[in-house]
């Protein structure tokens, strides 16, 4: 239940996430120039699953499965999720309009009340990461 709390707060079915994390895990492989099979080797996940992951047909996407992931292709687990690893910022043109679209609103608020959200969202990804 909590870790659908921000897919909630932005307003995204729980569908669109794989989808996004799809994306990523797909754009990252083919920069480093691997096969599906390749990584598939070299995580000790089977092909299939791989290949259902950047399709986004898991409806459940595992943090251990992304942090195996991430180890291979040189990533930050966070860069799966859209977050740019050098910077530590979303990257605004690659999420879904909808999640795009409460970023901006959160930009249009008070600082103060930017700040509270900054700390929930610090605290979900603690919990994530645990």
């Amino acid at each position: 239940m909590r870790q659908y709390l921000l897919l909630e707060h932005f307003n995204m079915t729980v569908s669109d996430f794989p989808t996004r994390v799809g994306f990523y895990i797909k754009r990252a492989r083919e920069e480093v120039g691997l096969t599906q099979q390749e990584l598939s080797l070299r995580t000790g996940l089977s092909r299939v699953t791989i290949s259902h992951l950047e399709n986004g047909l898991r409806k459940q996407v595992k943090p251990e499965l992304i942090k195996r992931i991430s180890v291979v292709l040189g990533k930050k687990s966070d860069y799966f999720f859209g977050i740019e690893e050098e910077t530590g910022n979303i990257c605004l043109s690659d999420l879904p309009n909808s999640l795009s679209d409460a970023i901006g609103a959160i930009m249009d608020l008070p600082k103060a009340e930017q700040e509270k959200i900054g700390n929930i969202l610090k605290q979900m990804l603690i919990w994530r990461d645990r």
